[in-house]
């Protein structure tokens, strides 16, 4: 079914079918100029169907592109934050078996700081990708 970016290739297609059925039908008394003059339009239409023709396929080769760097990066921002919280786990649990066995911790302001800075920027994170590679609106609009 056929969006609304393709109607005004679509209606291209139909005037130009439409103008050489008429240039097939083209009267014997008819002056030169006037086929001369629907044989220009003829080709002119024609040219810019294969403009358009040429734009749409740009714009799937951006789109698909572009769908394929979403994947890329998501994916790899996601293993960051696996990471991230994977390192912070390490360090709580190294925390709880000094505080067991007895040795030096961090202060508990540096704990509480250190927990709440990780926890908003891997929100933040997850906020920027998720927008990026799930986008509201007209992407053209949240490209620019």
């Amino acid at each position: 079914m056929p969006n609304d970016n393709d109607k005004p290739f679509l209606q291209l297609s139909d005037a130009i079918r439409a103008l050489a059925e008429l240039s097939a039908q083209v009267p014997e008394d008819s002056s030169k100029l006037e086929v001369d003059g629907e044989r220009r339009d003829f080709e002119n239409l024609r040219r810019r169907e294969d403009l358009l023709t040429e734009e749409v396929g740009v714009r799937v080769k951006n789109l698909k592109q572009d769908v394929a760097l979403r994947k890329t990066y998501s994916n790899r921002i996601f293993w960051l934050i696996v990471a991230w919280v994977s390192g912070l786990g390490v360090l709580l649990t190294a925390q709880f078996f000094a505080a067991r066995m007895g040795l030096e911790r961090f202060p508990k302001e540096t704990m509480i700081a250190l927990l709440a800075t990780t926890s908003v920027n891997v929100i933040g994170l997850l906020h920027i990708v998720a927008r990026y590679v799930f986008p509201s609106g007209n992407s053209e609009s949240d490209n620019s």
